[in-house]
């Protein structure tokens, strides 16, 4: 097993992407950490989508399903929809169907759907993902690990959060069973350096020092949470279940 680290969204080559490989995406602030969370409180299903046009487009065609319209561009909540924050989504989702429109990590899960697996991860999950893979998968996939990052720029939260993953994809693993590229070994070396740390590591990037400002610093102590939710999210056709 192959697992190698893309830094962000933009490095993705969707032609690239084929049905050998298993590509794990971590946006932790905040749209995966919000998929798992979602799904865990109930959600029947996520829909990713791009921006907010294709958001209401889909809408109309999921009239019956009277989903939940959810979303942000560049941090800030789209007009209409609902903050795509975790914590305060858990408390209403059970049973609804969600669209999600983000900046970076539906794009990213979008860009990425010719995988043979597309798996959503996070802090919250990370776990329970790389048991999932360990327990399911041959050794002759390729893991592909996606870090959405932000706005063609690297991010310090979904780099730990690849390490975190691949920290317990190792442990799950014999030692001959998996073999990491540099990028890989990386965020493995960086994750357990500081893997106590989860919320001083969130809180001091750019992204958390956003939320923070927005008053959202206890989406970043729940979101730095490990091993809390023992679900693992796909994508299957065009919406995230579990």
């Amino acid at each position: 097993m192959n697992v190698n680290l893309i830094m962000k969204k933009e490095d993705i080559d969707s032609s690239k992407i084929t049905d050998q490989q298993i590509v794990v995406v971590l946006d932790v602030l905040l749209a995966t950490s919000t998929i798992v969370t979602c799904l865990f409180y109930g959600a029947k299903e996520i829909f990713p989508v791009k921006d907010k046009r294709e958001a209401l487009l889909l809408e109309k065609s999921l009239i019956n399903l009277k989903p939940l319209l959810v979303g942000e561009v560049d941090g800030k909540t789209i007009q209409g929809f609902l903050d795509p924050t975790p914590l305060s989504l858990s408390k209403i989702v059970k049973d609804k169907s969600i669209i999600l429109a983000t900046t970076n990590g539906t794009i990213a899960i979008r860009k990425v759907t010719s995988a043979k697996h597309v798996l959503i991860a996070s802090l919250l999950n990370g776990g329970a993902v790389a048991e999932y893979i360990h327990k399911y998968f041959e050794n002759d996939y390729r893991i592909i690990v996606v870090c959405s990052g932000s706005g063609n720029r690297f991010c310090m939260e979904d780099f730990y959060g690849a390490g975190y993953f691949i920290h317990r994809l190792v442990n799950e693993c014999n030692k001959n069973e998996i073999e990491l590229t540099d990028s890989a070994i990386n965020a493995k070396l960086f994750y357990e350096k500081y893997e106590n740390e989860s919320k001083q590591i969130l809180s001091a990037t750019r992204v958390g020092k956003m939320l923070v400002d927005y008053g959202l610093a206890n989406e970043i102590s729940y979101v730095s949470q490990q091993d809390e939710i023992p679900i693992v999210p796909q994508l299957i056709g065009d919406r995230i279940i579990v």
